[in-house]
């Protein structure tokens, strides 16, 4: 079965396949384990042809910066820490390992409301009238749901107001998107705060940003739209407990966590942290294999191959509109680009020279 087909099971409410998240392991017990020093780039091999790119206005192209150089993120070096920042960085990396040792310990979890919505919609006999029961229990939801039906992704002529209007005008796919996204709102913000430029608000704006992007992307790609837009959203899901760790030896300490340091944790350690929140929210063990190794190369299950590299592709996007770091990639040059085969694609051209706004106009309807 491949990738998208088992997603979309899932996604569908169909009985999912036995196999479940792997974890880690020696003599039984997860452990967090560095990435070996001088690992590899994390990129995929290029297809075995290539194409030809089309002839375009370079100058116009903000996928292809002049002068970019890079086909892939850079790998982030260890910072240079002081004494004190290197007490802080033991404090972040016990508190990690007390994560993935303890099977007791309280990770991030669904919040009651989305999560009892989504059992909803996964349940044969639930109807509307059970979702809008229980959804008008919180009256912060029921409100952000009417908007999210009246958004210019869903809206029609006619203005809803009434929640039975706004549920039968997302659909139950619209409704399971809408309670994910409200889900990983929550857990980031209540973690990394709220407003401004908190460490909170600059994730949740990256998973919802990746969302779209992935959700575009699918558009092209021939692959389900909802399940991209899924995808999308938890890549980084592992994010959030780096988070709460540093959090947690700030609030210890009286000590910052530095920016170097936190974005440098977040890259060695979010991948596997996202996988044990995936187990956790019961997703679909392909999700939690994805999210495991999203920056790794290519392995032997081709079902993976192509969502990693939209992932990938997705990242770069991030980087070259501002919603990451900035960094000057040539992204059809990149080897996730080739395994998609974008560079060839002329109507990929159109999707590019419209996704700054169709993104920008998504997150100000979000």
């Amino acid at each position: 079965m491949s990738f998208w087909s088992a997603i979309s099971d899932w996604w569908h409410g169909r009985p999912e396949g036995p196999a479940g998240p792997r974890r880690s392991e020696r003599g039984g017990t997860a452990v967090l384990e560095r990435p070996p020093a001088g690992r590899l780039p994390r990129v995929l091999p290029g297809a075995a042809r290539e194409p030809e790119p089309p002839v375009v206005d370079e100058a116009a192209c903000w996928w292809k910066p002049r002068g970019a150089g890079v086909i892939d993120l850079p790998v982030l070096p260890r910072p240079d820490l002081n004494s004190a920042g290197q007490e802080v960085e033991a404090g972040i990396l016990r508190s990690l390992e007390e994560t993935l040792s303890d099977p007791d310990i309280e990770l991030p979890h669904l919040p009651h409301i989305p999560h009892q919505v989504l059992l909803l919609t996964r349940s044969e006999t639930s109807n509307m009238r059970d979702i809008a029961r229980l959804v008008s229990q919180d009256q912060v939801i029921s409100a952000d749901l009417l908007r999210r039906a009246n958004s210019v992704a869903y809206g029609g002529v006619n203005k809803v107001t009434a929640l039975d209007a706004a549920l039968a005008r997302l659909g139950m796919k619209g409704i399971r998107s809408f309670m994910i996204s409200r889900s990983v709102k929550h857990v980031t913000l209540a973690v990394g705060g709220r407003g401004g430029q908190s460490r909170g608000e600059v994730l949740w704006k990256q998973s919802l940003a990746s969302a779209y992007i992935m959700a575009t992307l699918a558009d092209r790609l021939g692959v389900p739209k909802e399940e991209a837009f899924l995808l999308g959203l938890l890549h980084d899901i592992g994010k959030v407990v780096v988070l709460r760790s540093c959090a947690q030896v700030t609030a210890t300490t009286g000590r910052p966590v530095p920016d170097a340091l936190f974005e440098y944790l977040c890259q060695e350690y979010h991948e596997l942290m996202g996988e044990m929140i995936a187990e956790h929210w019961k997703l679909p063990a392909q999700i939690g294999e994805i999210i495991r190794a999203h920056h790794g190369r290519e392995d032997a299950d081709e079902s993976h191959r192509r969502p990693r590299a939209m992932i990938q592709v997705t990242d770069a996007i991030l980087a070259l509109l501002g919603y990451a770091p900035r960094v000057e990639i040539d992204l059809l040059a990149m080897p996730a680009a080739a395994v998609l085969e974008l560079a060839g694609d002329a109507e990929f051209l159109e999707t590019l020279r419209v996704l700054p706004e169709v993104v920008k106009l998504a997150m100000s309807d979000a």
